[in-house]
């Protein structure tokens, strides 16, 4: 078959067990680091006894190579995964009488995600044209179709992708002390 010649080169020979084995012949060890820098800033500023105000802004990037188990494109490009993420909070507190407080909070969470699409391999841009499977149809020309031999399964990794989460909270919260009773409202 066609198709299966031009598959085959690509399947990794065993490495554990029986050269024989059909399932569980291979083991790889592959690590994935991730890279982590965060920073922040904090500040406090007391107006009066009654009065102060803070702020916290953080930043962060979170980043993996991705590499895959074994050499693409059996199982993807190995396309780095970068997120991102920002925090702003902003809490001010008043203090009326000695047995209230009130606290005010503003806060702003930004976090993004994303993937770049499977590159090239082997100079081949279009695996499904190349393989000469009519009818299939990967998330992207680049990529490897899922193809499965015998419950073993080869997928090329997921299309380019991006997700953007951005929350906003606002909370007041406020704390009342009578004798041995205390009673929060918010």
């Amino acid at each position: 078959d066609r198709v299966t010649k031009l598959v085959l080169p690509y399947i990794p020979k065993p490495n554990v067990g029986s050269a024989h084995a059909i399932t569980s012949n291979f083991s790889t060890f592959v690590a994935n680091p991730q890279s982590t820098y965060e920073y922040g800033f904090k500040g406090d500023y007391v107006f009066n006894e009654k009065n102060r105000i803070n702020m916290y802004y953080g930043v962060g990037q979170f980043s993996s190579p991705n590499t895959p188990g074994f050499a693409g494109p059996l199982a993807g490009g190995g396309e780095p995964s970068v997120n991102y993420t920002r925090n702003v909070r902003l809490n001010y507190n008043i203090t009326p009488r000695s047995n209230i407080t009130n606290q005010l909070t503003l806060a702003l969470n930004e976090w993004n995600t994303g993937q770049q699409a499977p590159g090239t391999w082997a100079g081949k841009s279009d695996w499904v044209g190349y393989l000469g499977i009519p009818g299939m149809a990967a998330n992207l020309k680049t990529e490897w179709p899922q193809i499965v031999i015998n419950g073993a399964s080869w997928d090329g990794g997921g299309g380019a992708n991006k997700n953007n989460q951005h929350t906003s909270i606002l909370n007041d919260s406020a704390t009342w002390i009578k004798g041995r009773h205390t009673a929060k409202f918010g």
